[in-house]
């Protein structure tokens, strides 16, 4: 590392006064000696001006040149104090080349920090969005501009790539509702599964952990192909309704009975479906697995669902965002409640949810996240 810090108050140190005045100084003696021209008396009054006024130049270059001097030695003494701050920071942050080196927390787990990816280490939200769209060839809308749910997903799959890799099953069961299908083929391109390439490609980049995908979607034509032309992505491809009970068991009991790290609700996005999926599946979330509720803006406003094969009811959404046009409440009042619930539960408040283990509630402005993180002390 280069430790080699610019210093942001060098300057060139030229005589500013000194050479203002001289500027002036030439105007004025320019005009007094055009003017005075043929007149001795004048020329001799204004040479003596002239030498008075280079004088005191001498007298004001002299005081600058004191005065740059006094700037520097304080700036001096600032950068020498900032300096050993910095210093102390580096040492203990491990940044400087000559500081202790960092342990790394793999080490014995046959891995190291560093064969991790940057998404997962050290990386950024965006970082997360560049990998996402490269594993999924452009067809996912998860990360774009209008979305930007990596704000949402990159610290929290970070955290638990790490958590798992440190862990003794070092592996994340992701179930994701809706595989991207529409009539025509697929709501990217015509073509379905771009967020299934996705995960796919950013989970096989962790070493040492092992990712098993699982889809649910609604058109059973559309998935069967694209599970047939796309080999090895996804563990199991679940056809079903996100609103029936029974679609919900059977998928669950088909995918082995055993709880999910990450449950993607990204389907039909009509509100009281969204309600439906949540209230279901969130026991079967898995202790330190996050639930997430993509699209939570169908609360807000109306559009006719995409049900893969078809378009069908309006999502029915609201102007206050907390009432359907049924009457009935949004999955943002839904969600409200589950927070109601989760900050009254130490207050004896009696929730019209069960929070099933739920500790903590993140809110995007097009999704939301519920995390079973065990609370610790």
């Amino acid at each position: 590392m280069n430790t080699q810090r610019p210093d942001p108050l060098a300057r060139t140190r030229l005589p500013v006064f000194p050479l203002l005045i001289a500027f002036m100084s030439g105007i004025v003696f320019n005009g007094i000696l055009l003017k005075s021209a043929g007149n001795n008396d004048q020329v001799a009054a204004s040479s003596d001006l002239v030498t008075k006024l280079e004088s005191i130049s001498r007298d004001l270059s002299k005081k600058t040149e004191h005065i740059i001097e006094g700037i520097e030695e304080a700036h001096n003494h600032i950068a020498t104090a900032s300096s050993g701050v910095v210093d102390k920071i580096d040492a203990v942050c491990g940044q400087k080349d000559n500081s202790s080196p960092k342990i790394d927390p793999f080490q014995g787990y046959g891995i190291k920090l560093s064969d991790l990816p940057t998404w997962v280490t050290r990386g950024t939200p965006n970082d997360f969005a560049i990998e996402m769209r490269k594993g999924s060839g452009g067809l996912t809308d998860k990360v774009d501009r209008v979305h930007l749910f990596q704000f949402l997903y990159q610290p929290n799959f970070a955290r638990m790539a790490m958590a798992k890799l440190l862990s003794k099953l070092p592996k994340i069961r992701l179930l994701e509702f809706g595989l991207g299908c529409a009539p025509g083929g697929g709501m990217i391109r015509g073509t379905p599964g771009g967020s299934a390439l996705g995960w796919k490609h950013l989970f096989d980049q962790v070493p040492g952990l092992e990712f098993e995908l699982h889809i649910f979607e609604y058109d059973k034509d559309c998935a069967e192909k694209w599970e047939k032309a796309n080999p090895n992505i996804a563990k199991m491809v679940h056809i079903g309704d996100a609103s029936s009970e029974e679609d919900l068991k059977r998928a669950y009991d088909d995918a082995g009975g055993t709880m999910f790290d990450v449950i993607i609700d990204d389907a039909s996005n009509i509100n009281w479906h969204q309600i439906k999926t949540l209230d279901e599946m969130l026991p079967r979330l898995a202790t330190n697995g996050f639930y997430i509720v993509e699209d939570i803006i169908s609360s807000c406003t109306d559009w006719r669902a995409n049900m893969g094969t078809h378009r069908g009811d309006k999502v029915g959404g609201g102007p206050d965002c907390m009432t359907t046009d049924q009457g009935e409440d949004t999955i943002l009042a839904h969600l409200m409640e589950y927070q109601r619930t989760l900050v009254g539960k130490r207050y004896k408040y009696l929730g019209e949810v069960d929070l099933h283990g739920v500790t903590k509630i993140e809110m995007h402005f097009a999704s939301a996240l519920l995390s079973k993180e065990v609370e610790s002390v």
